[in-house]
């Protein structure tokens, strides 16, 4: 387990090790959860992970197939 300093802008910084171990890489995204009043960090998901976690919540209209326009549609 790391520890590591928030500044006052609410920023940390996660050790090269670590990012390295999950791939996250400079300029990408990352995904933050709370759960059991802990802060996760993980990568950004992929377009076929998103579809997958998606299964299951749109039931009505016509399939799409196109990642990002599903993800629009989830934004909103």
């Amino acid at each position: 387990m790391e520890e590591v300093v928030v500044d006052g802008r609410g920023r940390i910084l996660i050790p090269k090790e670590l990012r390295e171990k999950v791939g996250l890489k400079p300029g990408s995204g990352a995904r933050l959860e709370v759960k059991n009043g802990q802060i996760i960090i993980t990568p950004p998901l992929s377009p076929q992970d998103f579809i997958r976690e998606m299964e299951g919540f749109m039931t009505e209209g016509e399939p799409i197939d196109d990642p990002l326009k599903v993800k629009h549609i989830w934004e909103k």
